[in-house]
Protein backbone atom coordinates (compact mmCIF):
# COMPACT_ATOMS: atom_id res chain seq x y z
CA UNK A 1 0.00 0.00 0.00
CA UNK A 2 1.47 3.29 -0.69
CA UNK A 3 -0.06 6.24 1.24
CA UNK A 4 0.77 9.83 0.09
CA UNK A 5 0.81 13.13 2.53
CA UNK A 6 1.66 16.20 0.57
CA UNK A 7 1.34 19.96 1.53
CA UNK A 8 1.84 23.24 -0.13
CA UNK A 9 3.76 24.91 2.38
CA UNK A 10 6.99 26.45 2.85
CA UNK A 11 8.98 23.37 2.04
CA UNK A 12 12.13 21.96 3.78
CA UNK A 13 15.31 22.89 2.50
CA UNK A 14 17.08 20.60 0.44
CA UNK A 15 20.19 20.21 3.09
CA UNK A 16 17.62 19.43 5.89
CA UNK A 17 15.74 16.18 4.50
CA UNK A 18 18.64 14.11 5.80
CA UNK A 19 18.09 14.79 9.03
CA UNK A 20 14.05 14.53 9.41
CA UNK A 21 14.00 11.23 10.81
CA UNK A 22 16.37 11.57 13.56
CA UNK A 23 15.43 11.77 16.48
CA UNK A 24 14.70 15.15 18.32
CA UNK A 25 15.73 16.62 15.45
CA UNK A 26 13.66 19.50 13.64
CA UNK A 27 14.21 20.62 10.32
CA UNK A 28 13.62 24.64 11.09
CA UNK A 29 14.12 26.29 14.86
CA UNK A 30 11.83 29.09 13.41
CA UNK A 31 9.23 26.77 12.56
CA UNK A 32 9.36 24.48 15.89
CA UNK A 33 9.24 28.19 17.90
CA UNK A 34 6.19 28.97 16.53
CA UNK A 35 4.33 25.95 16.40
CA UNK A 36 5.87 23.50 18.89
CA UNK A 37 6.91 19.52 19.04
CA UNK A 38 9.28 17.70 19.82
CA UNK A 39 11.39 16.29 17.09
CA UNK A 40 10.07 12.85 17.32
CA UNK A 41 7.20 13.02 15.09
CA UNK A 42 8.88 11.70 11.95
CA UNK A 43 10.86 9.41 13.67
CA UNK A 44 8.02 7.38 14.99
CA UNK A 45 6.93 7.53 11.71
CA UNK A 46 9.69 5.77 10.51
CA UNK A 47 9.81 3.38 13.05
CA UNK A 48 6.51 2.21 12.58
CA UNK A 49 7.14 2.06 9.05
CA UNK A 50 9.83 -0.28 9.60
CA UNK A 51 8.37 -2.52 12.00
CA UNK A 52 5.36 -3.61 9.26
CA UNK A 53 7.83 -3.60 6.79
CA UNK A 54 7.58 -0.64 4.74
CA UNK A 55 9.38 2.23 4.23
CA UNK A 56 8.61 5.97 4.58
CA UNK A 57 10.42 8.86 1.71
CA UNK A 58 10.03 12.89 1.49
CA UNK A 59 10.65 14.79 -1.28
CA UNK A 60 10.29 18.91 -0.88
CA UNK A 61 11.15 22.11 -2.86
CA UNK A 62 11.59 25.06 -0.41
CA UNK A 63 8.54 27.15 -1.53
CA UNK A 64 6.52 24.41 -2.99
CA UNK A 65 5.69 21.80 -0.37
CA UNK A 66 6.35 18.37 1.08
CA UNK A 67 5.57 15.03 0.14
CA UNK A 68 5.82 12.20 2.53
CA UNK A 69 5.28 8.46 1.05
CA UNK A 70 4.95 5.69 2.92
CA UNK A 71 5.49 2.02 1.78
CA UNK A 72 3.35 -0.67 3.72
CA UNK A 73 3.29 -3.98 2.07
CA UNK A 74 -0.19 -5.66 3.05
CA UNK A 75 -2.11 -8.60 2.55
CA UNK A 76 -4.84 -8.54 0.08
CA UNK A 77 -7.13 -10.98 1.40
CA UNK A 78 -9.67 -9.94 2.94
CA UNK A 79 -11.54 -11.73 6.06
CA UNK A 80 -15.53 -11.88 5.36
CA UNK A 81 -17.29 -10.07 8.21
CA UNK A 82 -18.24 -13.61 9.18
CA UNK A 83 -14.65 -14.70 10.13
CA UNK A 84 -14.36 -11.70 11.70
CA UNK A 85 -17.36 -12.04 13.96
CA UNK A 86 -16.15 -15.67 14.58
CA UNK A 87 -13.29 -15.05 16.10
CA UNK A 88 -12.65 -12.48 19.37
CA UNK A 89 -12.78 -9.54 18.36
CA UNK A 90 -9.83 -6.73 18.44
CA UNK A 91 -10.90 -4.07 20.86
CA UNK A 92 -10.03 -0.18 21.02
CA UNK A 93 -9.78 2.73 23.14
CA UNK A 94 -10.79 5.47 20.79
CA UNK A 95 -9.80 9.35 23.13
CA UNK A 96 -10.64 12.25 21.18
CA UNK A 97 -12.07 15.25 22.78
CA UNK A 98 -14.40 16.29 19.91
CA UNK A 99 -18.04 14.59 20.05
CA UNK A 100 -17.81 14.36 16.09
CA UNK A 101 -14.47 12.84 15.97
CA UNK A 102 -14.89 9.81 18.39
CA UNK A 103 -18.33 8.78 16.18
CA UNK A 104 -16.18 8.96 13.03
CA UNK A 105 -13.32 6.64 14.77
CA UNK A 106 -16.01 4.30 16.24
CA UNK A 107 -18.09 4.28 12.83
CA UNK A 108 -14.74 3.30 10.60
CA UNK A 109 -13.28 1.07 13.21
CA UNK A 110 -16.29 -0.95 13.92
CA UNK A 111 -16.87 -1.26 10.18
CA UNK A 112 -13.66 -3.42 10.20
CA UNK A 113 -14.89 -5.70 13.36
CA UNK A 114 -13.33 -3.41 16.18
CA UNK A 115 -14.95 -3.21 19.53
CA UNK A 116 -14.89 0.48 20.32
CA UNK A 117 -14.83 2.13 24.09
CA UNK A 118 -14.84 5.71 23.76
CA UNK A 119 -13.32 8.43 26.26
CA UNK A 120 -13.76 12.33 25.85
CA UNK A 121 -10.75 13.34 27.74
CA UNK A 122 -7.56 11.69 29.63
CA UNK A 123 -9.35 11.06 33.12
CA UNK A 124 -12.37 9.10 31.44
CA UNK A 125 -9.58 6.98 29.25
CA UNK A 126 -7.71 5.71 32.41
CA UNK A 127 -11.01 5.11 34.19
CA UNK A 128 -12.05 2.66 31.28
CA UNK A 129 -8.64 1.34 31.09
CA UNK A 130 -8.67 0.63 34.95
CA UNK A 131 -12.07 -0.78 34.62
CA UNK A 132 -11.32 -3.08 31.48
CA UNK A 133 -8.04 -4.44 32.97
CA UNK A 134 -4.81 -4.15 31.10
CA UNK A 135 -4.92 -6.81 28.99
CA UNK A 136 -8.63 -5.88 26.99
CA UNK A 137 -7.12 -3.29 24.70
CA UNK A 138 -5.11 -4.42 21.53
CA UNK A 139 -4.96 -0.57 21.02
CA UNK A 140 -5.45 3.06 22.26
CA UNK A 141 -6.44 5.99 19.35
CA UNK A 142 -5.98 8.86 20.95
CA UNK A 143 -5.82 12.68 19.88
CA UNK A 144 -2.80 14.33 21.01
CA UNK A 145 -4.27 17.97 20.83
CA UNK A 146 -7.21 17.63 23.40
CA UNK A 147 -8.11 21.04 25.03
Amino acid sequence: MKIQVSDTGCGIAKENLPKLFEMYIQADHIISSNYGGTGLGLWICEQLCHKMQGDIAVSSQAGIGTKFVFYIPVDNERKSSEEVVAHDRVSALVVDDSDFNRDLHKLLLEREGVQVTLAKNAYEAVEKYKEKGEDYFEFIFMDISMR
